[in-house]
């Protein structure tokens, strides 16, 4: 397949060459019955070497889409006329991985970043599942439906990669140190307050009780 490639490549640049060559003794405007036979093989194989690089140019973009590579905007201007259903498709994609990097971006604990992630990673399962499962939708879909979310799963993926290198991850606590750390910040207002409330209890009873001396007091006169 390599070995195919490289001489693909030389091909198209042998062609190329031979139309750098002569391109100037050819007038782009000149009629194809005016041509010499080697203008008209030479146009001819002009017009092969841009239909082959043309072609090779759409399938790096496609290849793109299905590993979750990042377009060009020549490319996405190339699917907004040529293949919109593909950019939809792109677009949702780049929308759902973002959404999951400011997920993460929420997070407080490096447990907290791994459960995003197995709870993500099982929506993918589950989703998985009922492609696989389903009578009702034939084989081609299947693959085309399985395809789709193995990007979506490559895009998320990235997003994790690039995530737990940040500087964010990184001073991130585990539950337990954040759970120790929260154990040793007890405020220090906290006994004051109960007895405040103590108090407040205190002088509730000591009205009731002059209230209650007071009506016996009032019944006697």
């Amino acid at each position: 397949m390599v070995t195919g490639t490289i001489r693909s490549a030389v091909h198209l640049q042998v062609l190329e060459n031979k139309w750098q060559q002569k391109k100037n003794s050819i007038n782009e405007k000149k009629p194809l019955s005016e041509m010499t036979q080697e203008e008209r093989m030479l146009s001819h194989f002009q017009e092969m070497a841009e239909k082959e690089r043309e072609s090779n140019k759409h399938a790096d973009t496609y290849n793109k889409l299905k590993s979750g590579g990042k377009l060009t905007s020549e490319e996405i201007a190339y699917l907004e006329e040529h293949d919109p259903e593909a950019l939809r498709k792109y677009r949702e994609d780049q929308a759902e991985k973002a959404a999951y990097e400011r997920e993460l971006k929420k997070c407080r604990t490096k447990d907290e970043v791994e459960r995003v992630k197995m709870n993500k990673l099982g929506n993918f399962s589950a989703k998985a599942k009922q492609i696989t499962n389903n009578p009702y939708i034939p084989l081609d879909k299947k693959v085309e439906l399985m395809n789709q979310l193995n990007n979506k799963l490559c895009l998320i993926d990235e997003a994790h990669q690039k995530f737990v290198k940040s500087r964010q991850y990184q001073d991130m606590p585990t539950d337990v140190e954040l759970q120790e750390k929260s154990a040793e910040e007890v405020p220090e207002n906290q006994e004051p307050v109960k007895e405040s409330i103590a108090t407040d209890t205190d002088e509730t009873e000591d009205g009731m009780r002059n209230a209650v001396a007071e009506r016996e007091e009032n019944d006697r006169t």
